[in-house]
């Protein structure tokens, strides 16, 4: 496994669920990440908003409309996800380390909405404005759905079937290639 640079202020681990994130994160890093709390306070919304200033409310809306019919309650939680994740990363003074942030939550939605490329491309623009430096976490197929079988009665998100994890795979390289296009610096991580 490579070693991530700790003298980078803000930082984040990209890849599909259940290849190894957390696991990164926590036995290099320990008690120098930055979690990721479920629930809802004032300084979540406070992200939020922060979050919204960086984005056109054209983006916002255009976000909003791209969400597939049944996923709408699921889109706009990544829609807040990302706007807060974005702008906890903006506000942060502190080093910032975090398993799913700003390009792991657009993943997530890109999973649920119907793919528009200028879309992705317009938010990726703003995104790069905070998203520093993005490790994307690798792992072999094989070795992926061993993981997978042993989250399974874990709570985190889950695949139903092996056309998913295609799906989840496919928009995983699409993001990964618009995010080279607008020159993020991605470095490679094999677990």
């Amino acid at each position: 496994m490579e070693y991530i640079n700790k003298q980078i202020k803000k930082e984040e681990l990209l890849g599909l669920p259940g290849v190894g994130k957390s696991y990164i994160l926590e036995n290099r890093f320990g008690n120098n990440k930055e979690s990721i709390e479920l629930g809802f306070n004032l300084n979540k919304i406070r992200n939020i908003i922060s979050g919204l200033n960086l984005f056109p409310l054209s983006i916002v809306f255009k976000m909003l409309f791209n969400i597939k019919k049944g996923k709408i309650k699921g889109g706009i939680k990544l829609i807040l996800v990302l706007l807060e994740r974005a702008g906890r990363i903006k506000l942060s003074k502190n080093n910032i380390i975090i398993d799913e942030g700003v390009c792991q939550a657009l993943w997530g939605y890109m999973i649920r909405t119907k793919l528009d490329y200028d879309l992705v491309h317009n938010i990726l623009i703003i995104l790069k404005k905070v998203a520093v430096n993005v490790h994307y976490v690798m792992i072999s197929k094989r070795k992926h759905k061993e993981y997978l079988k042993k989250r399974k009665n874990e709570n985190k998100y889950k695949f139903n079937n092996e056309k998913d994890l295609i799906i989840a795979r496919n928009k995983m390289a699409i993001l990964l290639n618009l995010m080279k296009k607008n020159k993020f610096k991605i470095n490679k991580i094999n677990n």
